[in-house]
């Protein structure tokens, strides 16, 4: 018993490892979006359980319950639209109950599933929510970017202006510093003209330190 315990762990070991390699990325695939409308293509009268859809592409329940979701939602509903209902599914075991009762005790137990249905053109709304999806993708990446770059302009915009005014303060200070090296100007100008260049250097360093 315990070699045979063995050998189908075994199995179930080696059956794992070629499922892993089966659900490998595949860059040549197409989207996982546009496989789930074809898998529901393929669905007599394009109805499907999220259990059916899990085989067919190789998904979890839980994923293939969502991507179903997914596909409702940009299908719509309402009249005419896509939609779903729950629907019990059984299942029956057969056990035996001791090696002295002849027979099988049969235990039968019920769970909830959702059942998706789609309309005949759901494969044209489905593609018309992603284009529009992609276009909006787009724009806010483009808007984004040139939010970016037009930040980066007012940046150098403003330092271009600061060299600028520096300069031209600069330029000024030494034309104001050789007119009084040079003497022969009324004292009363000599004060107003050094209040200025004062000034001038004041409002200089604080734009610096800004």
């Amino acid at each position: 018993q315990n070699s045979k315990a063995l050998a189908m762990s075994n199995n179930r070991n080696e059956l794992n490892d070629q499922a892993t390699d089966g659900d490998s990325y595949d860059p040549s695939a197409p989207p996982l979006d546009l496989r789930v409308i074809d898998a529901v293509e393929r669905c007599p009268n394009r109805t499907i359980r999220p259990a059916r859809l899990s085989a067919d592409l190789g998904i979890s329940v839980d994923d293939a319950c969502s991507e179903l979701c997914g596909l409702l939602s940009a299908v719509g509903g309402g009249e005419g639209g896509a939609s779903f209902t729950f629907e019990e599914v059984g299942s029956s075991d057969n056990d035996d109950s001791t090696d002295k009762v002849a027979g099988a005790e049969k235990s039968s137990s019920t769970t909830m599933t959702m059942v998706f249905t789609f309309p005949p053109d759901f494969k044209r709304r489905a593609l018309r929510k992603r284009r529009t999806e992609d276009v909006k993708s787009v724009l806010m990446s483009t808007l984004h970017i040139s939010f970016k770059v037009l930040k980066v302009l007012v940046a150098f915009g403003l330092v271009v202006s600061l060299a600028i005014l520096t300069i031209a303060a600069l330029a000024t200070m030494v034309a104001a510093l050789i007119a009084l090296s040079r003497g022969g100007v009324s004292r009363e100008h000599s004060s107003g003209l050094s209040r200025r260049m004062r000034s001038m250097f004041y409002t200089l360093r604080q734009l610096l330190w800004c």
